[in-house]
């Protein structure tokens, strides 16, 4: 509950009711199913509204507490958990990632031609573990098709589907897809960068790659102070969903697996 005005926190009333008016018309549009839009400061809520409809089949309303679903979670864990052991000292920013995965060495980038019939040209330079970190190695995501090895990417996620790799088997084979840049040039958001550090951690935390993505990560930082990590969003297989519902219950059963896991904790 608000103990003092909008204007102690340093916001405007007004200002603030543009807000949901904002949002309202997102929704009007059809841009947005719904969405909830919160403001604190200082310990304080000044503002707080849901709009639109939580599931537009049923016509739910969105709620003020409404659960969402945040894709793409493993990415800052992981990079949590390298930078634990980057204090530890257990590697520099400017190590060389083929120390960690050797087939980094081989790689290289994209240098024109269709997805077909390619050209590539060597590395100018290593892909280090800061390169891995920002997204600057090279990768790319192949969603949008906004570069062409996102098509030979594409093209590499549907075969990889079908085989169903563990992740030591993914790791390995992503380097025969080229780079579409080179390292350090481009930052470009990719999965691929984050899979890798996922690798290369779980040899420096000791625990086997095949077991990584399912497997308690159990850091000992200062004070023995023991920090577990539970690394939900690399899966060691690729499902196919037909539907959203599919999806909503092959998560379902990897949460509750990792609060089974957890002792049931939430």
């Amino acid at each position: 509950m608000l103990t003092c005005t909008l204007e102690d926190l340093g916001f405007s009333s007004d200002r603030l009711a543009r807000i949901g008016e904002a949002m309202q018309r997102h929704v009007d549009a059809g841009r947005l199913a719904g969405m909830v839009t919160l403001i604190a400061r200082h310990g304080q809520i000044a503002h707080l509204e849901a709009h639109g409809l939580m599931d537009r089949e049923s016509q739910r309303p969105m709620t003020e507490d409404a659960i969402f679903r945040i894709f793409s979670m493993t990415k800052p864990i992981t990079s949590v958990a390298a930078m634990m052991l980057y204090e530890e000292g257990r590697f520099v920013m400017e190590t060389p990632a083929a120390e960690f995965v050797p087939e980094l060495s081989g790689m290289v980038v994209y240098a024109g031609g269709d997805p077909g019939h390619y050209q590539t040209v060597p590395l100018e330079r290593p892909i280090t573990v800061e390169h891995l970190l920002t997204h600057t190695a090279g990768f790319t995501y192949g969603f949008d098709r906004r570069h062409p090895v996102d098509a030979i990417l594409q093209d590499w996620i549907k075969a990889q589907a079908r085989s169903r790799p563990t992740l030591a088997e993914w790791v390995p084979a992503l380097t025969e897809v080229p780079l579409a840049h080179q390292p350090g040039t481009y930052q470009q958001y990719s999965s691929g960068s984050t899979n890798l550090v996922c690798s290369w951690l779980s040899s420096l935390a000791d625990v086997p790659d095949t077991d990584f993505p399912r497997t308690e990560l159990r850091f000992h930082g200062t004070g023995g102070t023991a920090v577990v990590v539970y690394f939900l969003g690399v899966p060691d297989t690729t499902p196919e969903f037909a539907s959203d519902a599919a999806l909503d219950r092959y998560l379902d059963e990897r949460i509750a697996r990792a609060r089974s896991a957890a002792g049931g904790k939430p």
